[in-house]
């Protein structure tokens, strides 16, 4: 039961990093971070465009929440207990070396690389702290009720 509901936490924590990957791709940089990255974003999009976002979109989710899973085990494996630490194990360890090994080999001049590597690494740091918060604090309620109970 317990695993469970964990795997719940995580589902909701998920939701949460794959909102504020809306926001943050979206209206909050999501025009910036596009024209950086040669997107071209279509203000009327296709039935076809559509329909292909909405399958990028659930892979999307489901790769959020392999990571979040991942990180979890990881952090459960090593006994990690701050806030600090699982950002150093999840966001250091996991994150930060992808997002730099992704933005060395474009071709763009260093001020739009480290433009690039700010905004995401930006985002997965502050997706990782929300979504471990949201775990923490979904497990630790299902916890106490279960131990009221």
């Amino acid at each position: 039961m317990i695993q469970g509901m964990v795997i719940l936490g995580l589902i909701i924590g998920t939701l949460v990093f794959f909102g504020l990957g809306m926001a943050w791709y979206g209206p909050l940089f999501g025009k910036h971070w596009a024209r950086l990255n040669g997107i071209v974003i279509p203000e009327n999009p296709s039935d076809e465009e559509k329909k292909a976002m909405k399958k990028k979109m659930i892979l999307l989710y489901g790769g959020n929440f392999f990571l979040s899973l991942v990180t979890v085990f990881a952090i459960s494996l090593i006994a990690v207990s701050g806030l600090l630490d699982v950002v150093i194990v999840g966001f250091v360890g996991f994150v930060l070396p992808v997002i730099a090994s992704r933005v060395i080999w474009m071709q763009k001049t260093v001020k739009e690389k480290l433009i690039l590597f700010a905004l995401d690494a930006g985002y997965y740091l502050v997706a990782y702290i929300l979504t471990v918060v949201v775990v923490h604090f979904w497990t630790t309620l299902v916890l106490a009720k279960i131990a009221v109970s």
